[in-house]
């Protein structure tokens, strides 16, 4: 009997003495103790488990196995950390924020689905870590105001399996606040109004080109109508931009589902396009799609 609890004589059961063996045997040794034991239908090799089997479904007997992923989590932070910051550099130095923005949260949400909401808040926080170095700290406090609030809302949320209404809601309060601190801080460091300032730019443009398009009778909008357009167009992208970035990390998610802790739960309208994907596929091909994966 093993200090591990496996007992080496039901599968290694000839007359070879492996008590000894060198550095050099060892690898053979496991090879061969795996062989036999897959053989006996009560062993998954380290190399075909999945992640989900590494962690949660264990066969018995596999505990053993689990001290080489005591630091699998805080690894695949850190990789989601750094595809978080990739995306960010690229989005915001690059300026390809339309190709990049609705997979900002992504890796934080996959993190927390993969090991819990904690690790979602650590790679958050990490991120933020690094955009402040790399880019300093008007960047990090963009991206905390701008997608990390977001970020943690959606790590909670699909973590907790809330309705999509109460992921989103939250999701444009949050980015409504981040507006709303943004231009509090530049107003501090400008010693001005910035909307005021913008509504007054706006005001005199509009003016200017309504005269010379229309003639003098033109009546442009006042700096209060053009203030609550600045407001009422930032909602509006507020909520798209939520509404988007909830259904693309739904989709996301859904497509490693196989590797998460829990499996996220999809509004209604995206779980009827994907059964039915899924089931013309079958018909066509006579498997699942799920099987592919």
């Amino acid at each position: 009997m093993l200090e591990n609890g496996h007992e080496m004589v039901e599968y290694m059961d000839d007359d070879v003495d492996r008590t000894n063996g060198s550095d050099e045997d060892w690898p053979g040794l496991v090879r061969e103790f795996e062989m036999r034991a897959v053989r006996s239908g009560n062993y998954v090799p380290v190399s075909q488990r999945t992640y989900r089997e590494t962690e949660i479904d264990l066969a018995p007997g596999d505990r053993d196995n689990l001290e080489q992923f005591k630091f699998l989590k805080h690894t695949e932070s850190a990789q989601m950390t750094a595809m978080t910051v990739s995306f960010w550099w690229l989005g915001k130095v690059l300026r390809l924020d339309g190709w990049f923005q609705l997979l900002y949260p992504f890796p934080a949400v996959f993190a927390a689905m993969r090991w819990g909401p904690r690790n979602g808040l650590l790679v958050v926080f990490a991120t933020l870590f690094w955009v402040n170095f790399t880019l300093g700290p008007f960047s990090a406090l963009s991206y905390v105001t701008s997608q990390g609030l977001s970020t943690l809302i959606l790590c909670r949320g699909f973590w907790d399996r809330w309705p999509s209404i109460f992921i989103i809601v939250p999701m444009v309060f949050a980015k409504m606040i981040g507006f709303g601190v943004i231009i509090a801080i530049i107003s501090f460091c400008y010693h001005a109004d910035v909307l005021s300032v913008l509504a007054r730019q706006g005001e005199t443009l509009l003016q200017g080109l309504g005269s010379t398009l229309l003639g003098s009778t033109w009546m442009g909008p006042t700096e209060a109508q053009i203030r609550l357009v600045i407001i009422l167009s930032f909602m509006i992208h507020s909520i798209v931009y939520s509404i988007c970035a909830h259904l693309t990390t739904s989709m996301l998610l859904y497509r490693v589902s196989k590797f998460l802790k829990r499996k996220p739960r999809l509004i209604p309208l995206l779980q009827w396009l994907f059964k039915r994907a899924s089931n013309r596929y079958r018909e066509k091909y006579g498997y699942s799609v799920e099987d592919t994966w």
